[in-house]
């Protein structure tokens, strides 16, 4: 199934058919979530404090305090169902079921970036400090 885009003038979706989450990678500055197959790959860096939404309510985490990521681990093998960048640089991510993410843009530094391969080539934002259109 390939992926389905909506645009308007307030955001951009990505209806992203239910991939899977197959990592969650953690450093000093960040955290990464992958989605790959065969057909491609979304990839979502996260480098600013971010809201987690699950069943069990709403946690608030930041990459830069590792100790309090374990939350994320929920995540593996999660389907992706889509993701919504907005012209504010906001970027939210809902997962099946009930849980999102999200994370507003950061004044200092970029806040989040998202980037696809294969069927998800075009699939492309960076969250600029201070907030605006990630897409340019």
């Amino acid at each position: 199934m390939a992926p389905e885009v909506r645009r308007s003038n307030d955001q951009e979706q990505w209806l992203l058919g239910g991939r899977r989450v197959t990592q969650v990678i953690v450093d000093p500055a960040s955290v990464r979530l992958q989605a790959w197959t065969l057909d491609g790959a979304v990839d979502v860096r996260l480098g600013a404090p971010f809201e987690l939404e699950l069943s069990t309510g709403r946690l608030q985490l930041d990459p830069e305090a590792p100790a309090q990521l374990g939350p994320i681990l929920a995540l593996i093998s999660m389907p992706l169902h889509s993701l919504t960048a907005y012209r504010t640089g906001a970027l939210l991510v809902q997962f099946a079921g009930v849980i999102t993410l999200r994370v507003e843009p950061h004044p200092a530094f970029e806040a989040w970036e998202v980037c696809g391969s294969g069927e998800f080539s075009e699939l492309s934002y960076l969250a600029a400090p201070g907030g605006g259109s990630p897409w340019g």
